[in-house]
């Protein structure tokens, strides 16, 4: 999962905001610190001193999570930079990622020692300190105050452990890429059949939109929601499968596509919203992987060059590709440009001028119309290098042959 959420637990004084600078995380930091800031400015104190004040930090909470509320949304890596002591505040979290299929960790600061703290803490400047009393009644939440089960508990030096990696899957005989299904059930069967029927020493990763269009798209989705389970098997979230999401959450925000199609047809075959669920939190926002001495990115989108931190780009640029709708050819271009030679990159989603499936020598679009009477793409990676296959869906609503994809 490339939605992550790290809550930062532990005293003032403790080192976390300057773990967030040398981790290079600031751009992705929500600091309750610097929220309130917002509410309120510093104050002086009987002694003249300046502090913060306190009387912004129910609305400073508030505003916390409207933003990651929002972030989330997107599928933003984000990390909160706060003290998090209190059971109902981590359970807020655990709440929250629920609802947008994020993975939560706490990153515990909370083994420096109290007296480490406190010594710390004198020699902040007067607007940061705390008093000591404070520290010490911290210390004691920490430990009486509950952790979710849902939280995993990492230490602050393993960050890099939780972070995606490349996955090795040289030991396949094959890799295949599969595009944009939209309902067409047919064609996807016809495809598979053609390539030998799902096989054990084979990998297979689908591209994301699996509904909506075609004419049979609970077929496809109860196909999908059964190989998925398979540990050769990868399915990428496509812009399409927010629908199934929404339903299974009872949001009534649709496209009039879903609405008027697609769950009509889930609900004439008896889907379950239990396997949808679990199905939907399965998904890939992508998958990263060597093989053979090649590396590989295949999404829906496509972006325009292999981040340095998978995490740090959203699921939303994943899923939604970077740039516009009707720039294939330009990510294309800066990919090849930027990236080092046997590195690749496969995507569907888009493809308003129907290029040909390799769009140069290391881009390769599967995105092909296939609702609207057009191909089916498949691109198989194997000792030989790239080859790619198509086939035509004949089966057509009436009403999708002019419509753009």
């Amino acid at each position: 999962c490339m939605r992550k959420l790290f809550v930062l637990r532990g005293a003032p004084a403790v080192g976390k905001t300057t773990w967030v600078k040398e981790k290079n995380l600031i751009p992705y930091t929500l600091s309750f610190d610097n929220i309130r800031m917002l509410f309120t400015s510093p104050i002086q104190t009987i002694y003249g001193k300046e502090s913060t004040s306190q009387k912004a930090n129910p609305v400073t909470w508030t505003y916390l999570f409207k933003i990651l509320d929002e972030r989330m949304k997107d599928g933003e890596l984000t990390v909160i930079d706060a003290i998090n002591d209190k059971e109902e505040t981590l359970n807020a979290y655990v709440t929250l990622a629920k609802k947008h299929r994020y993975e939560v960790f706490l990153v515990d600061f909370t083994d420096i020692p109290a007296a480490t703290a406190k010594y710390r803490n004198v020699n902040r400047t007067s607007r940061k300190r705390v008093p000591e009393s404070t520290i010490e009644k911290l210390y004691h939440s920490f430990k009486t105050e509950k952790v979710p089960s849902e939280m995993k508990v990492i230490k602050p030096n393993e960050l890099n452990s939780v972070f995606t990696k490349y996955r090795n899957l040289s030991k396949y005989k094959k890799v295949h890429h599969i595009g944009d299904i939209h309902g067409c059930y047919e064609t996807m069967m016809e495809s598979i059949m053609d390539n030998g029927g799902i096989k054990d020493d084979e990998f297979y990763i689908f591209l994301g939109d699996y509904v909506d269009r075609g004419i049979r798209s609970a077929d496809v989705l109860t196909f999908m929601m059964e190989i998925s389970k398979r540990d050769n098997v990868v399915v990428c979230e496509g812009n399409h499968e927010k629908w199934l999401w929404n339903w299974v959450q009872n949001e009534d925000d649709y496209i009039d596509e879903f609405r008027n199609y697609t769950l009509p047809d889930l609900i004439t075959h008896g889907i379950s919203k239990a396997d949808v669920k679990e199905f939907c939190e399965s998904l890939a926002e992508n998958i990263f992987y060597n093989y053979k001495g090649k590396t590989v990115m295949a999404c829906h989108g496509g972006l325009a060059d292999i981040p340095n931190t998978p995490d740090k780009i959203s699921a939303y640029q994943y899923i939604h590709g970077v740039g516009l709708y009707n720039d294939v050819e330009k990510i294309s271009d800066t990919f090849k440009l930027k990236t080092p030679k046997k590195t690749y990159e496969v995507f569907g989603h888009r493809n308003p001028d129907y290029v040909s499936t390799k769009v140069n020598d290391r881009v390769f679009c599967l995105e092909c119309g296939i609702d609207k009477g057009g191909n089916l793409r498949w691109l198989t990676l194997d000792d030989s290098g790239f080859s790619d296959k198509q086939y035509k869906n004949d089966q057509i609503r009436p009403d999708r042959c002019l419509e753009s994809a």
